[in-house]
């Protein structure tokens, strides 16, 4: 009778062990564990918060769903975030860290461009995918040779294509005969986007009077804007972050510069509004994204976010919300939770239906084609205006 119960024993024990492998399909992990660095800290902590809010609620809703599908398999995704201050030396070496943990497989993150691309110079090679949701150098995802990285990948436009569009909009859409340009000659992206923008609009046939570069530093822009101001262009492209737009603006208008402004994403955000005042009314800007977009999964979005963060979601919320939807195609696509085989399935991804609108990917690019939305300032808030 005794050996008869340990003889009984062992073998309920070994049932419940295949059970248990069974349970995780051979006894694998049961979870996909994502990176996530995001400027949690430092001058763009707004950022990274809706960076890790936007990816939050993918990883939840995607859970909620059952999770990932990996060739048969569900399995749930893990966020692992990491907080790069607002630094790019410290993003690369987030990388390196992220590519210690076992069962890691890709990397969302981070943002800033000047954060973004030095960890995907890092994430290029260590041979981990990465997906920034709001990095516009189109150097991001490009090698030193000009050639599309493998491992990288974006979910916004191209600052090229945003200067292209504001040039168009402003030509088409307002009818500007001619413009003039303000810019922040230290950023590489705002540079990009004045110089495609004045190719842009001379191309459509209108006439550029004045090209105007500043520093963040600056604090009086009477050299600039008096020259505007005397070229009487019918619009002006104020191409800033937002830390310096709402001085700009306020102070073109004290100099009586009665141009329409137009700008670009780097100071869509409502605060800029509330730091600016009457002189920011009637402005146009570019964005990738906005919360009234009556697409059904825009709205899908911006409910669900709204419920669980009490708050209007913005562009970066948006943009990591659908970079991790991106990164759950290819999981999907390679069928398998390691980094080579999930490198190869994003290669497979063509189209994506996210919070901000469909994007396409070829096969010679790692950046979507991709639509747009130019938002009106006006009472307080950023209107969608039209979308591109």
């Amino acid at each position: 009778m005794k050996r008869f119960t340990v003889t009984a024993f062992c073998a309920v024990l070994a049932i419940a062990t295949a059970l248990a492998a069974s349970a995780g399909c051979g006894g694998g992990p049961s979870t996909i564990k994502i990176g996530v660095i995001a400027e949690m800290t430092g001058p763009l902590s707004s950022v990274g918060l809706s960076c890790k809010q936007g990816a939050d609620l993918a990883a939840k809703e995607i859970n909620e769903a059952g999770g990932i599908d990996v060739g048969g398999r569900k399995m749930n995704v893990e966020l692992v975030v990491r907080d790069c201050a607002d630094k790019p030396e410290r993003s690369a070496a987030l990388v390196d860290e992220l590519g210690e943990i076992d069962g890691l497989v890709a990397i969302i993150g981070p943002n800033a461009t000047a954060n973004a691309m030095p960890a995907a110079d890092r994430a290029e090679a260590r041979k981990i995918v990465l997906v920034t949701p709001w990095s516009t150098s189109p150097k991001t995802t490009l090698t030193s040779a000009g050639k599309p990285k493998r491992y990288v990948y974006r979910t916004c436009v191209t600052a090229g294509y945003e200067g292209d569009q504001l040039a168009k909009f402003a030509r088409a859409t307002l009818g500007a005969p001619g413009s003039a340009v303000i810019y922040d000659e230290t950023a590489e992206v705002l540079r990009i986007q004045a110089d495609e923008y004045v190719k842009g609009f001379k191309a459509a046939g209108g006439t550029v009077s004045a090209f105007e570069p500043f520093k963040p530093a600056d604090k009086d822009f009477s050299a600039q804007l008096g020259r505007i101001k005397a070229a009487a262009p019918e619009v002006l492209f104020v191409c800033s972050y937002g830390e310096n737009a709402p001085a700009i603006l306020q102070q073109a208008r004290a100099a009586g510069v009665t141009a329409q402004f137009v700008g670009c994403d780097g100071w869509s955000s409502p605060e800029v509004i509330g730091r600016t005042g009457a002189a920011i009314e009637g402005s146009y800007v570019f964005n990738m994204y906005s919360p009234q977009m009556k697409d059904r999964r825009t709205r899908s979005f911006v409910r669900s976010f709204e419920s669980r963060n009490n708050t209007v979601p913005d562009d970066v919320a948006a943009l990591s919300y659908d970079s991790l939807n991106l990164l759950k195609l290819g999981i999907e696509k390679a069928g398998k939770a390691d980094r080579a085989s999930v490198a190869q399935g994003m290669l497979k991804v063509r189209e994506l239906e996210g919070a901000t609108g469909s994007m396409r990917f070829t096969a010679d690019s790692r950046d979507p084609v991709r639509g747009a939305v130019i938002l009106k300032a006006q009472g307080g808030g950023f209107d969608l205006f039209e979308q591109l």
